[in-house]
Parts: C-alpha cells; sequence; structure tokens
C-alpha cells in the first residue's frame, strides 16, 4: 500500500470520524437518553474520540514525510503542502487529547450537578459550546475550536491527496518517461547510436516518482524550474539548465515552481 493511500484513508477517518461523534451520536443519544444520562457517556466517547484522532492524524503526518522523503533527505523536501496540513492536524489533535479535552472532562466533573432535572433543555449545541454548567463553558469552547483548526488541516490534506493530485506513473525503462499527452521521440544520430527523446509535462507541486533506466540519460528543463534526486543527492533543475541521469541509479523530478515543469528527457542509447 502507498504511502499516499495510507494519509489518504487516516485524513478520511479522521473526518468522518468528527462528522459521525457530532451530528450523528451526539444528538441521537441526547434525545434518546436526555441530558443528565448522556453526559457521563458523552464524556468518555469524548476522551476515545481524541485519542483516535491523535493516530489518525499522527498516521497522516507519518505519510506524508514519508512521502516526501522519497525525494531525497534534505529539509526543503519536507517543506510541502502535503506535511504542512498533516501536522497542523497533528498539533490540533495532540493539544486537543493531551491538554484541553482532559480539562474540559474534569471541569465537566465538578458541574455535573448543574444540569439535574433539565433534560428538556438539552440540544447538542448548547451542549457543545456551554459544557455541563457555566464552569465548563471555556473548556468546551476550546475544545471545538481545536478540532476547527484540525480540520483546517484535514481537509487541505484530503484535497490534496484526491483525484486532482495527479501523480505519473511508475517508470520501468526508458520508454516509461510518457504520460498520456506525450509522444516519444527518437532521432537516430548515425549507424550505431540513437537518441530517444520523451518530453514530460509535470504540475505545480507534482512529482515523477523515483524510478531507474539501464541506460544514461539526461533531463533539461523547457520551462519551469523543478529539483531531481539521484540516490540521496539533490540537484536543482532551473529554466533551461540540465542534469545528467546515471544509468541504473533512482532517481526522481519534482515540480517545485508555480507553473508548469516541461521536461525534455533524452535515453542516451548507445553502447559506446
Amino acid at each position: 500500500m502507498s504511502t499516499p493511500l495510507v494519509g489518504l484513508m487516516a485524513a478520511a477517518f479522521a473526518l468522518g470520524a468528527t462528522v459521525w461523534f457530532f451530528f450523528v451520536q451526539a444528538p441521537f443519544l441526547l434525545r434518546r437518553l436526555g441530558r443528565e444520562r448522556f453526559v457521563p457517556i458523552q464524556m468518555l466517547a469524548t476522551r476515545q474520540y481524541g485519542r483516535a484522532l491523535v493516530v489518525a492524524t499522527g498516521v497522516m503526518l507519518a505519510a506524508a514525510v514519508a512521502d516526501a522523503l522519497t525525494h531525497g533527505l534534505a529539509l526543503a523536501n519536507l517543506l510541502t503542502p502535503l506535511v504542512g496540513t498533516a501536522a497542523l492536524a497533528t498539533v490540533a489533535a495532540l493539544v486537543n487529547a493531551r491538554v484541553l479535552i482532559p480539562r474540559a472532562i474534569k471541569a465537566g466533573g465538578r458541574g455535573y450537578l448543574d444540569v439535574r432535572g433539565h433534560d428538556s433543555e438539552a440540544s447538542t449545541a448548547s451542549f457543545a459550546a456551554d459544557g455541563v454548567g457555566e464552569a465548563t463553558a471555556t473548556m468546551h469552547r476550546l475544545v471545538v475550536l481545536a478540532v476547527v483548526t484540525m480540520l483546517a488541516g484535514v481537509v487541505p490534506h484530503l484535497i490534496l491527496l484526491g483525484p486532482a493530485d495527479a501523480r505519473p506513473a511508475q517508470e520501468t525503462g526508458p520508454a516509461a518517461h510518457t504520460e498520456p499527452n506525450s509522444t516519444p521521440v527518437v532521432l537516430p544520430l548515425g549507424e550505431h547510436a540513437s537518441v530517444k527523446m520523451v518530453r514530460i509535462t509535470i504540475a505545480p507541486g507534482g512529482v515523477l516518482p523515483a524510478h531507474s533506466t539501464p541506460v544514461h540519460a539526461t533531463v533539461a528543463a523547457m520551462s519551469g524550474v523543478g529539483s531531481v534526486t539521484i540516490g540521496q543527492a539533490r540537484h536543482d533543475l532551473p529554466h533551461h539548465g540540465a542534469v545528467f541521469l546515471p544509468k541504473q541509479v533512482p532517481h526522481a523530478v519534482v515540480n517545485t515552481g508555480d507553473t508548469p515543469l516541461v521536461i525534455l528527457v533524452h535515453h542516451l542509447k548507445t553502447t559506446r
């Protein structure tokens, strides 16, 4: 299972669990049980919800970092929207689970007697905002704020990993440097030598995944800017710049600019 897919599943779980917790199970239990019986159950459920989100967002972050490191160990490879959104969601979930939720539950325990005999006033909105009596109102609002902050990381993370994030197919040989709209062009250079040329367009933030070829190659930027990782070394690929790709050495290309990166790959098909 690929790391982007793992991150996508973790982000989807975090979003789904939040929707379920606040908009499905809480209103249902509040109506069925009444506020007095609902409060202790919701306190326990909130604790478990917070812990589950720490795990889910942590998996999001680990998957994003692992995916970024496939392009090299440079710090710049970690400064991506995927890592940033996952980090935001993880920090918010940790603060909520480790600090805010325990304090809200502790305050709720002290104010539990305030709700006895007031089931007719029950509503999910008022419980989320005000908690169990006046003592917990501030803590409940901070918990909700942390959840909203977490979602501010989860939702963009899902968008970045969604179908719009077109990742080029894995390359297995010299002719695999192609995309659906790019056609390889072979130019014979002599009786015993030839060059295969392939034009590839990579969207901003896009990646040509790590792969190797059985022949030497060069990659030149016709437009846009990017970076090329060869083994563990990272090289900048400026506009009209070029990088040599040794055969049998894994390499990857990343579009680091704001415009499409159009590269021309030359496969040096010669034995001399």
